[in-house]
């Protein structure tokens, strides 16, 4: 068999086909390690995402009760505000639908 590009730095003019398989199944055991490796790290990361993810929740169920008080105000504020808003424009709409405004012709007093 003809010598590897590898065997050639080494001195060797040729390798037997048993050195090949050889090597290549010592770097098929290598990748397969090092992908068992990769796969318990990333199983860890996904652990604790998981675990971050619930801690997040948990913490927002305990809020401050005078804290969730204000949001709620702020809430019904920000609800008051759109009801006015829309009642503007709903009155806005509504003269633009009836026409200008006319002046009444003053009327002529019974004395005169």
């Amino acid at each position: 068999m003809a010598a590897f590009g590898w065997s050639q730095g080494l001195g060797l003019t040729e390798v037997g086909p048993e050195v090949g398989a050889l090597v290549s199944h010592a770097t098929l055991e290598f990748l397969r390690g090092l992908l068992e490796k990769l796969t318990v790290m990333a199983d860890h990361r996904k652990a604790a995402l998981k675990e971050d993810c619930w801690h997040s929740k948990s913490r927002s169920h305990t809020e401050d009760p005078q804290l969730l008080l204000l949001k709620q105000r702020a809430k019904e504020m920000q609800q008051m505000e759109q009801a006015q808003v829309q009642q503007r424009e709903a009155n806005l709409t509504a003269l633009a639908a009836i026409g200008p405004r006319r002046k009444r012709p003053l009327e002529l007093t019974e004395g005169q």
